[in-house]
């Protein structure tokens, strides 16, 4: 039997509490009373109003939200690789395959040619880490410094990739317009 612990506080919070009665109970169940309140202090936050709609809209969006972001972590982390890997004949692709943002940028540190040519010198490597962990985490929408990881995440970007990037958000960003203060930003 799932049990909501803080469930005065939820209907005290949630303005439309008695008519999404059962449908915030099974949000609760799937993703957390932890998540359902850092939603509804985002509402409050950026002045929205706390019904149980806009926690769905921002839960939608957060998601949406993270897979855009881990999507082009991927290739980032993809076209990082494939550099290494052409510049440097003593590392096998295998072992590349294996190794994410942290390593490969330690790697491509360590070589003057590389830290040249693929890293841009605005580059902030820990908040590019910590953007790194919060999408795996799915934190990326509670994460107080959001907007400068993705920042940092678009400087850290080739051109093709970076435009790309830039144009989804964007277009993610509109398509959650009711959720205007809380979306990242307009580019």
């Amino acid at each position: 039997m799932f049990v909501i612990h803080e469930k005065d506080r939820i209907i005290r919070e949630t303005k439309d509490y008695y008519s999404h009665q059962l449908d915030i109970e099974y949000f609760i169940e799937i993703r957390g009373e932890k998540t359902y309140f850092n939603y509804l202090e985002l509402l409050e936050k950026y002045h929205l109003c706390k019904t149980f709609e806009n926690v769905c809209l921002l839960d939608q969006y957060a998601q949406e939200l993270n897979a855009l972001c881990f999507t082009y972590i991927c290739l980032y982390e993809d076209y990082l690789k494939e550099a290494i890997f052409y510049d440097e004949q003593t590392i096998t692709y295998s072992s590349l395959n294996r190794m994410c943002i942290p390593n490969l940028i330690t790697i491509i540190t360590d070589d003057e040619y590389l830290e040249k040519e693929i890293l841009p010198n605005s580059l902030n490597l820990k908040l590019l880490n910590t953007f790194r962990k919060n999408v795996l985490e799915h934190s990326l929408i509670e994460a107080k410094s959001r907007k400068e990881e993705i920042i940092n995440f678009i400087e850290a970007l080739p051109k093709e990739l970076k435009e790309s990037f830039i144009n989804k958000l964007e277009n993610l960003n509109k398509r959650f317009s009711s959720l205007d203060d809380i979306s990242t930003f307009s580019l």
